[in-house]
Protein backbone atom coordinates (compact mmCIF):
# COMPACT_ATOMS: atom_id res chain seq x y z
CA UNK A 1 0.00 0.00 0.00
CA UNK A 2 1.30 3.53 -0.92
CA UNK A 3 0.52 6.50 1.17
CA UNK A 4 0.29 10.09 -1.02
CA UNK A 5 -1.19 12.15 1.58
CA UNK A 6 -0.48 15.68 0.35
CA UNK A 7 2.63 17.11 2.73
CA UNK A 8 3.47 13.44 4.16
CA UNK A 9 7.07 13.61 3.36
CA UNK A 10 7.79 17.57 4.31
CA UNK A 11 5.82 16.48 7.67
CA UNK A 12 7.75 12.75 7.74
CA UNK A 13 11.01 14.89 8.12
CA UNK A 14 10.14 17.26 10.69
CA UNK A 15 8.81 14.46 12.83
CA UNK A 16 12.01 12.70 12.27
CA UNK A 17 14.35 15.40 12.91
CA UNK A 18 11.82 16.50 16.00
CA UNK A 19 12.63 12.80 17.01
CA UNK A 20 15.97 12.62 16.58
CA UNK A 21 16.92 15.43 18.60
CA UNK A 22 14.75 13.95 21.50
CA UNK A 23 17.36 10.77 21.33
CA UNK A 24 19.86 12.40 21.60
CA UNK A 25 18.67 15.23 24.35
CA UNK A 26 17.79 11.95 26.77
CA UNK A 27 19.84 9.63 25.95
CA UNK A 28 16.62 7.14 24.33
CA UNK A 29 18.45 4.67 22.53
CA UNK A 30 15.91 2.66 19.62
CA UNK A 31 13.83 0.75 21.12
CA UNK A 32 13.93 -3.35 20.18
CA UNK A 33 10.92 -4.51 22.32
CA UNK A 34 7.15 -3.60 22.49
CA UNK A 35 5.99 0.31 23.03
CA UNK A 36 3.19 2.01 23.92
CA UNK A 37 2.69 5.42 21.96
CA UNK A 38 0.46 8.41 22.56
CA UNK A 39 -0.35 11.04 20.33
CA UNK A 40 -2.02 14.55 20.90
CA UNK A 41 -2.20 16.34 17.40
CA UNK A 42 -2.84 19.60 17.30
CA UNK A 43 -4.09 22.04 14.13
CA UNK A 44 -3.80 25.68 14.09
CA UNK A 45 -7.22 27.36 14.73
CA UNK A 46 -8.77 29.39 11.56
CA UNK A 47 -9.85 32.65 11.52
CA UNK A 48 -13.04 31.35 11.43
CA UNK A 49 -12.94 30.43 15.09
CA UNK A 50 -12.20 33.73 16.75
CA UNK A 51 -14.47 36.98 16.75
CA UNK A 52 -13.57 39.65 14.11
CA UNK A 53 -12.60 43.61 13.91
CA UNK A 54 -10.93 44.76 17.94
CA UNK A 55 -11.98 41.10 19.38
CA UNK A 56 -10.53 39.54 17.01
CA UNK A 57 -8.09 37.81 19.65
CA UNK A 58 -10.93 36.54 21.41
CA UNK A 59 -12.47 32.82 20.49
CA UNK A 60 -15.71 32.36 19.54
CA UNK A 61 -17.86 30.50 22.22
CA UNK A 62 -19.11 28.15 19.24
CA UNK A 63 -15.36 27.32 18.19
CA UNK A 64 -15.13 23.50 18.70
CA UNK A 65 -12.36 22.06 20.85
CA UNK A 66 -11.89 18.65 18.84
CA UNK A 67 -10.40 18.52 15.34
CA UNK A 68 -13.25 16.51 13.26
CA UNK A 69 -12.15 16.94 9.47
CA UNK A 70 -9.02 16.06 7.33
CA UNK A 71 -6.70 14.71 8.19
CA UNK A 72 -7.97 11.53 9.76
CA UNK A 73 -6.64 10.40 12.82
CA UNK A 74 -4.81 6.89 11.27
CA UNK A 75 -3.28 8.68 8.76
CA UNK A 76 -1.80 11.18 10.62
CA UNK A 77 -0.60 8.15 13.23
CA UNK A 78 0.74 5.80 10.16
CA UNK A 79 2.55 8.83 9.04
CA UNK A 80 4.04 9.50 12.46
CA UNK A 81 5.25 6.28 13.44
CA UNK A 82 6.85 5.77 10.09
CA UNK A 83 8.40 8.92 10.43
CA UNK A 84 10.29 7.03 13.58
CA UNK A 85 11.34 3.87 12.51
CA UNK A 86 15.08 3.51 12.91
CA UNK A 87 15.23 6.52 15.38
CA UNK A 88 12.97 5.64 18.21
CA UNK A 89 12.02 2.14 17.52
CA UNK A 90 13.22 -0.39 14.69
CA UNK A 91 9.99 -0.64 13.29
CA UNK A 92 6.68 0.67 13.94
CA UNK A 93 4.99 -2.81 14.20
CA UNK A 94 6.74 -2.98 17.52
CA UNK A 95 3.87 -0.19 18.83
CA UNK A 96 1.49 -2.31 20.32
CA UNK A 97 -0.97 0.21 22.40
CA UNK A 98 -1.66 3.95 22.44
CA UNK A 99 -4.24 6.80 21.86
CA UNK A 100 -4.34 9.44 19.26
CA UNK A 101 -6.42 12.34 19.39
CA UNK A 102 -7.02 15.38 17.20
CA UNK A 103 -7.92 18.98 18.53
CA UNK A 104 -7.82 22.09 18.02
CA UNK A 105 -4.64 24.56 18.98
CA UNK A 106 -2.23 27.76 18.52
CA UNK A 107 0.21 25.89 15.95
CA UNK A 108 0.07 22.86 14.22
CA UNK A 109 2.13 20.27 16.28
CA UNK A 110 2.15 16.41 17.74
CA UNK A 111 2.96 15.74 21.46
CA UNK A 112 4.26 12.22 21.84
CA UNK A 113 4.87 10.21 24.41
CA UNK A 114 6.94 6.97 24.01
CA UNK A 115 7.03 3.87 26.40
CA UNK A 116 8.59 0.78 26.08
CA UNK A 117 6.34 -2.09 27.78
CA UNK A 118 7.28 -4.81 29.81
CA UNK A 119 6.83 -8.56 28.89
CA UNK A 120 4.23 -9.75 31.50
CA UNK A 121 5.66 -12.46 33.81
CA UNK A 122 3.13 -14.72 33.01
CA UNK A 123 3.84 -14.93 29.28
CA UNK A 124 7.80 -14.68 29.61
CA UNK A 125 8.92 -18.39 28.85
CA UNK A 126 10.76 -20.22 31.04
Amino acid sequence: MVDTAKGKAKWQTLCKRAATTAVKESGWGCASGPINLQVLFTFARPKAHFRTGKNSTIMKPTAPFWHTQKPDRTKLLRCLEDAFKGVLWKDDSQVISGEARKCWGDEDSAFVVVETVEQPNEIQAS
